[in-house]
């Protein structure tokens, strides 16, 4: 398979196994792609400090689309590329109304340094798992989200819960919000949901093109990777969209390629037979 100059990949779901890990298969089959000139990028729902432990693992030095796409940043210089944040007002709104929910909400911000998670009430089960393996002076507990949320411009409004009851909070945050921002719901582990308020218009698809734009790499040379909702305009975005075999069958179908699971090795599936092998 040749003619692709770029790779994108996704993080959770797609990289990472069911345990979290990156297997030493996946690793060497990421290499290799490296090795054979193609641009190799994480395309992540995480922010900076959540990526660049994958980042270094992998040893990418291309820059990275984080936060869905709401920012583009080079891993290694940390410069950023693109940041578009939260208008101040509906990030504003969009915690008031979590809260009016009853259910917890959390705000994130593009910080390089201090607090870039934050929250107001202590969180629980499901969503703690908000703050697993997030660094203690990452996150910091505020009197008032939806001041601090105006105030520090945030990339992202969130909040975790069961499937059901997130779905209907993101029915009702976009009759609230209407066209002022975008409600995205990702899948998560377990039978929850995530649910992230962030700007109009902007996605992993974004972010990868202006990357490509940068690198003059036309869509049709891309290959991105990934297995959930917010991978959807990414894998429609790529001259060829993969999917996990752990996808769900909306990813599935948006996809033109489907590959083994995470847990099957399903990157290093495609990487060995679709790319290296063309390479070699």
């Amino acid at each position: 398979m040749k003619g692709y100059r770029m790779l994108a990949l996704d993080i959770d779901g797609t990289l990472l196994n069911s345990a979290g890990e990156i297997t030493p298969r996946v690793r060497e089959a990421v290499a290799g792609v490296m090795r054979a000139g193609i641009l190799v990028t994480l395309a992540t729902g995480r922010n900076l400090r959540g990526t660049l432990p994958i980042a270094e693992a992998l040893q990418i030095t291309a820059p990275m689309v984080l936060s869905n796409g709401c920012v583009v940043m080079h891993p290694i210089t940390r410069q950023v590329l693109f940041h578009k944040h939260l208008e101040a007002s509906v990030a504003g709104r969009a915690v008031l109304l979590l809260q009016r929910l009853g259910l917890t909400a959390y705000a994130s911000r593009l910080s390089l340094s201090g607090p870039e998670f934050f929250y107001q009430e202590p969180p629980s089960s499901p969503e703690i798992d908000l703050r697993r393996g997030r660094r203690p002076d990452s996150m910091q507990q505020v009197a008032d989200l939806a001041a601090a949320a105006v105030q520090f411009k945030a990339l992202k409004v969130m909040t975790l819960d069961r499937a059901d009851v997130v779905a209907e909070a993101a029915q009702y945050l976009r009759k609230h919000l209407g066209g002022e921002c975008q409600v995205l719901v990702t899948d998560e582990a377990g039978g929850s949901a995530l649910l992230e308020v962030s700007a109009q218009g902007v996605n992993k698809a974004t972010g990868l093109a202006q990357l490509a734009a940068l690198h003059k790499i036309r869509p049709a040379e891309i290959i991105a990777i990934g297995d959930n909702r917010n991978d959807l305009e990414m894998l429609q975005f790529a001259g060829l969209g993969v999917a996990m075999g752990n996808a769900s069958d909306e990813v599935k179908e948006a996809a033109q390629v489907v590959t083994a699971s995470n847990d099957a090795d399903g990157v290093a599936c495609f990487l060995e037979t679709h790319v290296l092998r063309a390479a070699s």
